[in-house]
């Protein structure tokens, strides 16, 4: 009786249509403690320092500038993450992308792969190939740290 129950419910199961969870175009990048604090750049332009601000609503203009092309549903691999206000300005960073650098904002490069290609893992790290990653300083400021470390000054999620 139960085979002849589930033979049943195959066809159905069969014909389903399976979408997948839709993730934002773009995202806030906020450090793992302090979701009320975000990623953000000084302004739209090459150059620009990006650091940590409080979050701005929505309707505010200032929210352009923590506003980025990254996917807000898990991790991701090697990727540029471009401000979604212009999408030619890219995360990067500064003195080779090592330990003591900082963020900026910079023309998107393939040329610039080593400091502007960055991954999400699963737990948070945001890092450079070289495992090198984005690092709370201070609640105003972002620098570059090795990964290894794993501290969670380490760990970043977008929403």
């Amino acid at each position: 009786m139960f085979v002849g129950a589930l033979l049943a419910v195959l066809p159905i199961l069969a014909s389903a249509t399976v979408v997948p969870r839709q993730s934002a175009p773009f995202g806030r990048l906020h450090p793992i403690d302090n979701q009320d604090l975000c990623v953000a750049a000084a302004s739209q332009a090459a150059g620009a320092q990006v650091s940590l601000v409080n979050c701005h609503a929505s309707s505010d203009a200032a929210s352009a500038l923590e506003l980025w092309n990254i996917t807000t549903s898990g991790s991701f691999i090697n990727t540029y993450i471009s401000l979604q206000s212009d999408a030619t300005l890219c995360l990067s960073g500064t003195n080779a992308a090592l330990a003591g650098g900082h963020y900026e904002l910079q023309k998107c490069s393939r040329d610039a792969t080593r400091v502007q290609m960055i991954g999400r893992s699963p737990e948070g790290f945001m890092e450079f190939a070289d495992m090198y990653c984005m690092n709370k300083k201070s609640d105003t400021e972002l620098d570059i740290q090795d990964c290894w470390s794993m501290k969670d000054s380490l760990k970043f999620y977008a929403s």
